[in-house]
């Protein structure tokens, strides 16, 4: 039972509502992910945190660059140390865009064998009524949200539903207003 309480002040026009006690607005329960789409995620915070990092400090060194020719040990030896942390900020750059990659293919790899097995236990009643990119969809809920089969198969079957719907009615909006045009 939802706590809501709305009341109306008397001697304005103004409506209050207040809530549920620790209520977020705007805020949505998001579905829970698996270790292979946390995996996937980390992978590619990593990899943007690498790139950001490699861009600064080589930005920091090209900007001292002129330092090389200094007559000062001490400026050369910076540009130096500038130029060192550039290429190991490269390094790490090259080693987390690897493994951001390998975890986005094996991430994609569980999709393809999951649907795969989805297509493969379809039936044909099934396969007659939704086509290949909904089972797809299903195994990307199977894979990334750690659904059941039957959860997955659900949701993504009120989806294709859904959005048939909205295509239906949009085209059917289309129709009408061609019609309309044609008639006047």
């Amino acid at each position: 039972m939802n706590n809501y309480i709305i009341t109306r002040a008397s001697d304005t026009n103004e409506l209050c509502h207040h809530g549920v006690k620790g209520m977020k607005w705007g805020h949505r329960k998001i579905l829970p992910t698996s270790s292979l789409r946390n995996q996937v995620d980390s992978a590619k915070t990593t990899y943007k945190n690498a790139k950001k990092a490699y861009n600064k400090s080589f930005n920091d060194a090209y900007k001292h660059r002129a330092a090389a020719y200094s007559f000062s040990k001490e400026r050369r030896k910076a540009n130096d140390a500038r130029w060192a942390k550039t290429l190991a900020d490269a390094n790490k750059l090259d080693s987390a865009k690897t493994d951001y990659k390998k975890a986005k293919l094996e991430r994609k790899q569980q999709i393809k064998n999951t649907y795969k097995s989805l297509n493969k236990n379809a039936s044909l009643g099934e396969k007659l009524t939704y086509n290949n990119a909904t089972r797809k969809k299903a195994a990307k809920y199977v894979v990334d949200n750690d659904m059941t089969v039957e959860q997955a198969k659900a949701r993504a079957n009120k989806d294709a539903i859904r959005n048939t719907g909205a295509i239906l009615a949009a085209y059917g909006t289309v129709s009408a207003v061609s019609l309309y045009k044609m008639n006047h």
